[in-house]
């Protein structure tokens, strides 16, 4: 469904002094994977590390720097407004902030007529009918079409902002932190309904976080990011039952109650991702780095079938 190839998004700096080259913050940094039709594959890491740019740029909110996406086949890495425009249709993106994705000052009703009424594929009865019978999908009644969204709880706004983003029967889904914002049991309640939507309309989905219990409840496949780059990739329950690399393991250490050994508290923040260290980028902060990594940055390495990882400890 989605093939994302050594993309990058680097944001240049302001120069300084006048002979002095500009430096940028490398946001995405060479980051490849691919997600197949009807799959739920995960981004996670640290705030800062890239998966929000990740998702942004995969949906043409930005523009990539370097790097290849090809979408059912398709090289959309630059597209024309006409093919962005049938685009929205096949692939849409629940935003993190509901409450910021949603007009103060219109009803649900209009908000979820505006990508209908941008497409022109429907006449006014059609999506006034579309409308209301898609209500149901998110469990919500027509009583809800004439609210505005500060009228509605955190958990109804986040199920108006999925059906926002579901209105044009896309096949693909990317979810930037879509609980992230609301009370676990609320929490719990989304995931669910989003679970559900997955199975009965076949979706596909890229799904953002930085909570591990919800990537692993919720995702097949997950790829641990830092720094801008893909760190570790793997089944989820490959990766929760074996991890590798050293910043998956001290992930997985914080989760309570489910971490087997000691729990490995991490030293320092991110470097800047201005000036990354020369060599891994984790090894400033790593607890199991050896020489090699200081000064030489790691490949890829497919450790067994599906299992990739970025770290010296497993070079071949």
């Amino acid at each position: 469904m989605l093939e994302v190839c050594n993309l990058k998004k680097h944001y240049p700096l302001r120069r300084t002094k006048l002979f002095k080259r500009p430096g940028a913050v490398k946001a995405l940094d060479g980051v490849s994977f691919f997600i197949r039709k009807g799959e739920s594959f995960g981004l996670v890491g640290e705030s800062g590390c890239g998966k929000t740019t990740a998702g942004h740029t995969i949906v043409k909110l930005l523009e990539p720097t370097e790097g290849k996406i090809f979408f059912k086949g398709e090289d959309i890495t630059t597209v024309t407004e006409d093919r962005l425009k049938r685009l929205r249709r096949e692939l849409q993106i629940i935003f993190q902030d509901t409450a910021g994705s949603l007009n103060p000052k219109k009803t649900v009703e209009w908000i979820l007529s505006e990508p209908l009424r941008a497409q022109r594929l429907l006449d006014r009865f059609e999506i006034e009918r579309k409308i209301r019978e898609s209500m149901e999908l998110v469990g919500l009644d027509e009583s809800f079409l004439g609210r505005y969204p500060h009228e509605l709880s955190g958990g109804q706004k986040q199920r108006i902002g999925i059906l926002s983003a579901l209105i044009l029967d896309p096949e693909m889904i990317i979810a930037d932190e879509p609980v992230s914002a609301l009370d676990v049991s609320i929490q719990a309640q989304i995931l669910n309904l989003m679970n559900d939507l997955r199975q009965r309309l076949a979706l596909t989905f890229l799904f953002i976080s930085h909570d591990l219990n919800v990537i692993h409840f919720f995702c097949d496949r997950i790829a641990v990011m830092y720094l801008g780059e893909i760190v570790e990739l793997a089944d989820a329950e490959v990766l929760y039952g074996k991890p590798l690399h050293p910043y998956t393991v001290s992930l997985l250490s914080a989760i309570p109650g489910e971490s087997k050994g000691k729990r490995i508290i991490l030293q320092g923040d991110a470097p800047d991702p201005t000036k990354p260290p020369r060599g891994c980028p984790f090894h400033p902060r790593c607890f199991a780095r050896i020489d090699v990594c200081t000064h030489i940055k790691p490949t890829t390495t497919e450790v067994s079938e599906g299992h990739l990882v970025n770290c010296h400890l497993y070079q071949r």
